[in-house]
């Protein structure tokens, strides 16, 4: 998710903007990362393909999507470093500086996953693009990067991309969409809960040929810790993977609660496709091919109220090294008092992503 140290600022910024005080200067917080606000606890049947994105020392950094065994779908951006004074995106993490945890439903929780470890960091190589084409920020970013893990995950079924040609005939605007994320859980980033994986669902309004808008004000959203995850459409015979949480709603100066811009998962496939070596897409024992057509809406949400998770076959997820971080709620006192903009805060789930 984002530091305390960047969200803090892109809010200020933010503000400064919709005041009129910096112009038609772009908001920052294109790149939050953010939990669902709105939504529920998920339960291990709600899972689907999501899991937690961990730093090196194994605090909650972002969200991301299982699409093969071996292959994780996220955001471009929960990838890069950034400059501590000017934020722009400097380097590409290293394999080791990011863990991705599956199955887990509390990060907090220790015993609850599978860790694996990560050989190959992609993001985009475009990224950030930064093309806006409305004032919501709707455009293009190619805020999209794909993990390569060291060891398959088996805790969780692979989520499939939906197809690109199918989408506009069987996703009109409204339709509902289910996000799905470790970040916080309410509008106000400063208080609530991450870590725990939250689901929700949210209408889709409209797209660009890269991304898509979801949500809107006063509906479910995703929030800070977030970022990377998914955007799927239910049908009949599973969750399709349409969307790549990505960032918020830019004319807005609340952190969450108002929509945001999603990566379009369907118009990357190629690119993934050419990245994942092989490993996707990716055929389950039995299968006569790869399952993409969207067999209409799921007759209801699967709901259970069963936590356990599977035993891991990877490494045990012993607990995050890392508190995920009460000293990183304290943004909106150093917001209005003007205290603690010169450091970073301890890693936290607030953002999105």
């Amino acid at each position: 998710m984002l530091d305390l140290y960047t969200f803090v600022v892109a809010r200020i910024v933010s503000l400064l903007f919709l005041s009129g005080c910096l112009g038609d200067v772009r908001d920052p917080v294109a790149q939050t990362e953010q939990p669902i606000v709105g939504g529920q606890v998920a339960t291990a049947e709600t899972r689907y393909g999501t899991v937690a994105l961990l730093n090196a020392q194994g605090a909650m950094h972002c969200t991301g999507t299982v699409i093969a065994p071996t292959v994780v779908l996220t955001a471009a951006h929960c990838l890069r470093h950034r400059d501590p004074k000017t934020f722009a995106f400097t380097t590409v993490y290293e394999p080791h500086e990011v863990q991705v945890l599956a199955g887990a439903l509390n990060v907090g929780q220790p015993g609850t996953g599978q860790i694996h470890a990560v050989s190959q960091v992609l993001p985009h190589p475009n990224f950030p693009f930064e093309l806006t084409v409305e004032p919501s920020g709707l455009g293009r970013e190619d805020d999209i990067a794909v993990l390569i893990l060291h060891t398959p995950v088996t805790v969780l079924t692979p989520v499939p991309i939906m197809a690109l040609e199918q989408f506009d005939a069987q996703v009109p605007p409204l339709t509902p969409l289910w996000l799905s994320g470790y970040g916080n859980d309410h509008i106000i980033g400063s208080q609530g809960s991450s870590g725990v994986l939250r689901y929700a669902e949210s209408p889709y309004q409209r797209r660009t040929e890269h991304e898509m808008f979801v949500g809107g004000p006063n509906l479910p959203d995703s929030c800070p810790g977030d970022s990377g995850g998914p955007a799927y459409i239910h049908g009949q015979s599973g969750p399709k993977l349409v969307g790549v949480n990505s960032r918020g709603e830019y004319q807005v100066a609340e952190m969450c609660g108002a929509g945001g811009m999603y990566t379009w998962a369907p118009a990357y496939e190629d690119w993934i496709i050419s990245q994942a070596g092989g490993a996707y897409p990716y055929f389950a024992p039995g299968d006569a091919g790869r399952i993409v057509i969207y067999d209409g809406p799921a007759t209801a949400p699967p709901s259970d109220d069963d936590d356990d998770d599977e035993p891991s076959v990877a490494c045990n997820y012993a607990g995050p090294r890392a508190t995920l971080g009460s000293s990183a709620y304290g943004w909106m006192a150093m917001l209005l008092i003007g205290v603690g903009l010169s450091r970073r805060s301890a890693p936290s789930a607030a953002g999105r992503g």
